[in-house]
């Protein structure tokens, strides 16, 4: 850690006053913690009225060779595509692992089939709620 900054500010309903200097944009480099304490009378009778605190954390980054990357990739790819489906499979998969400037990119081409719905035996006149 590099460096650790504390933003304070209040909010009123939704407007808010900075009591700091600048835009509030963290670079890529940096972690948020982001807290609201709002004024509160006796009876737990709770006002839009708040004190926002922000920790904003700068961390140094430096490049670093990960064995395993593209594989790992891969895994993930499939892992979150799995989980984007209801039910169903991945019944092919292309993907490719290009390089440029230190950052991996995965390019990938699924076939997948998802099964959307059921199938229900269709019945002809009323039945009132029941089988037959």
């Amino acid at each position: 850690i590099s460096r650790t900054q504390t933003r304070y500010s209040i909010l009123f309903g939704k407007n808010r006053i900075k009591l700091w200097k600048g835009s509030g944009i963290c670079p890529t480099t940096c972690g948020r913690i982001y807290k609201e304490f709002y004024l509160t009378l006796p009876g737990n009778f709770q006002l839009p009225i708040a004190l926002a605190v922000e920790h904003i954390i700068n961390w140094d980054t430096f490049c670093a060779d990960v064995p395993g990357a593209s594989e790992m990739l891969k895994k993930y790819a499939g892992e979150y595509l799995a989980a984007q489906m209801t039910a169903g499979a991945v019944l092919q998969r292309s993907e490719s692992i290009i390089s440029e400037e230190d950052v991996l990119y995965l390019i990938g081409e699924y076939l997948c089939r998802e099964m959307i719905g059921i199938v229900q035996p269709e019945w002809i006149g009323e039945n009132n709620g029941k089988n037959n």
